[in-house]
């Protein structure tokens, strides 16, 4: 049976939501948009002193590297000058010895020259949100008056680009996207981005009671706009062979980094493939602390980052105010008792409730689960892809998808994953090596004039310039 596993700093990564759900785009899919039913108050940004607090108190005990994440709603939101006071209290509070990595998830359609000067100075890896081409990105990600957004996360793509601010792609999967998996793989390397993520849009028909409670209904429809587990499947499988044939030594795609570390190091490098969920910690914008961004509610709630006893959230009436991001007044801040717990907030929260949030993951069938092949890869995926969260034993609605993808993909990892260990590197692609036996055939090939924006003569489906031009 597995113990249930302690929170540990120096092996949890920090998610802040610095403006909670707040966000200028109303993507149709956003499964973060009910959490802001749990504040009562209008405003969603984290204070200055809640900003400081956190970092004064938690920093101590992080390890030499620490890694944090700012996320939203979108983050820009809360403005420069946040930042720039995030990264002083970063510097005043950090040990000599520790390096602080950010990284900063945006949609990208705030983004300036000013934005984009400041990610570059101080280092931020940027992940920019996009869907795929126009007509299947605007399908679901338009702004609050219901306008396209894809021009606009262009605009600031480019600028990211035109000043040299290192990026990825996070690209959302739906219904109608995961049917096209070489159009959006194509379109996204094409970017320019070398690390991508695909995340299927798994949502559940349910009031918003029961996000907020986190109670989940019996028995939720999966929503329309989620895509099929069998589709998602095949969109992996077809994302695998252009990967493995065109651009598996200079291209990372999540899912599949997830099993290669799993062939090398027998760990997951992903929490929805590991054992359990225990290594991460979010921070709200109130100063909530939750084991995980899908599970802010006020079930979850593990503690607060103010020195004194933190309330458990009750969740008001739903409301139908727009979010704001405006400083909070101090007199609408929670009350808060006398506290008997150290001043250190880390160490006052909940770890009872964390161990039990972390090992529900593996509330799996025994029968299927624990039989199955691929469960060293699998463990039963992310508690929020099933029917019920994780409070029934059930598996993941994605179960045919992953079996799918699994299959096809562990002949081939296999062998990537013994070569690695012999020559501490990713062979090269079948296109470099018939690229290779071309060259010693035909030496001027590549003299050869190739427009920058013609496809390139290798075949991967990306524009010359994005390939082979720069080999």
């Amino acid at each position: 049976m597995l113990s249930k596993p302690k929170i540990n700093p120096s092996s949890v990564s920090l998610m802040i939501k610095p403006v909670g759900a707040a966000c200028n785009l109303d993507c149709e899919y956003c499964y973060y948009l009910p959490t802001h039913d749990l504040y009562e108050r209008p405003s969603h940004r984290m204070s200055e002193e809640t900003l400081e607090n956190m970092f004064k108190t938690i920093l101590p005990h992080f390890e030499d590297h620490v890694s944090i994440c700012w996320q939203g709603g979108e983050p820009t939101l809360a403005g420069i000058e946040f930042f720039k006071k995030a990264l002083a209290f970063q510097e005043k509070y950090k040990r000599p010895e520790q390096s602080i990595e950010n990284s900063l998830q945006t949609n990208g359609t705030m983004l300036n020259d000013e934005w984009c000067e400041f990610l570059k100075e101080n280092k931020f890896l940027v992940g920019l949100s996009c869907d795929g081409p126009p007509h299947l990105h605007d399908l679901y990600r338009y702004t609050v008056k219901q306008e396209p957004s894809s021009s606009m996360v262009m605009r600031g793509h480019k600028l990211l680009q035109k000043h040299g601010v290192e990026y990825n792609i996070l690209c959302v999967l739906n219904n109608v996207n995961v049917k096209h998996p070489e159009l959006v793989y194509n379109y996204i390397l094409n970017l320019g981005s070398r690390f991508v993520q695909f995340i299927p849009a798994i949502e559940w028909e349910e009031p918003a009671e029961n996000f907020t409670s986190g109670y989940p209904g019996e028995n939720p429809p999966l929503k329309d706009i989620s895509p099929d587990p069998e589709d998602y499947g095949r969109f992996l499988c077809k994302v695998f062979d252009l990967w493995n044939r065109h651009h598996r030594t200079h291209v990372s795609i999540q899912t599949i980094d997830v099993m290669l570390n799993q062939y090398l190091f027998s760990r997951s490098s992903l929490c929805i493939h590991s054992d359990s969920c225990h290594n991460q910690v979010t921070v709200e914008h109130d100063g909530s602390v939750y084991g995980c961004d899908h599970y802010v509610n006020s079930r979850w709630q593990l503690g607060h980052v103010s020195d004194k006893t933190w309330k458990p959230l009750t969740p008001p009436t739903p409301s139908t105010v727009p979010l704001t991001v405006s400083a909070s007044p101090a007199d609408a801040r929670p009350e808060w008792e006398h506290s008997p717990f150290e001043k250190d907030w880390y160490q006052s929260l909940d770890t009872e409730n964390f161990g039990d949030f972390a090992t529900r993951k593996m509330n799996i069938p025994e029968d299927e689960c624990g039989q199955c092949e691929f469960q060293r890869f699998c463990y039963g995926g992310c508690p929020k892809h099933r029917q019920h969260r994780g409070d029934k034993t059930e598996k993941t609605i994605l179960c045919k998808g992953y079996k799918m993808f699994f299959a096809h993909a562990m002949p081939t990892l296999d062998e990537i994953a013994r070569f690695y260990r012999h020559y501490g590197q990713l062979p090269p692609t079948e296109v470099e090596i018939e690229r290779q036996q071309q060259l010693r055939a035909d030496p001027g090939m590549m003299d050869r004039k190739v427009k920058p924006n013609e496809p390139c003569p290798c075949g991967s489906g990306l524009k010359f310039k994005k390939c082979c031009r720069n080999k």
